[in-house]
């Protein structure tokens, strides 16, 4: 999905987990979703996870910590570029 507010709306309805690189996570106007940061790609871009707020916290957290490992691997510095 390319946009927040479409990808914001499937987490909060379908319970799915949802990506985004970017600022908005700071502005994030759905109660029902939160950010759960991944990692820090620069200055401008951070990755987070979208969940929604009632998921289950020890699933999530397993989930987090795998998606920081793979993030963590990847050269996104050249994506950047």
């Amino acid at each position: 999905m390319g946009r927040y507010d479409e990808l914001a709306v499937h987490v909060a309805t379908s319970g799915h987990v949802g990506i985004h690189p970017g600022p908005i996570a700071f502005t994030n106007s759905l109660p029902t979703v939160v950010f759960r940061r991944i990692a820090d790609a620069s200055d401008g871009v951070r990755i987070c996870a979208i969940t929604r707020a009632d998921a289950p916290t020890d699933a999530l957290a397993d989930l987090v910590a795998s998606l920081r490992s793979i993030v963590g691997s990847l050269d996104i510095d050249e994506w950047l570029a």
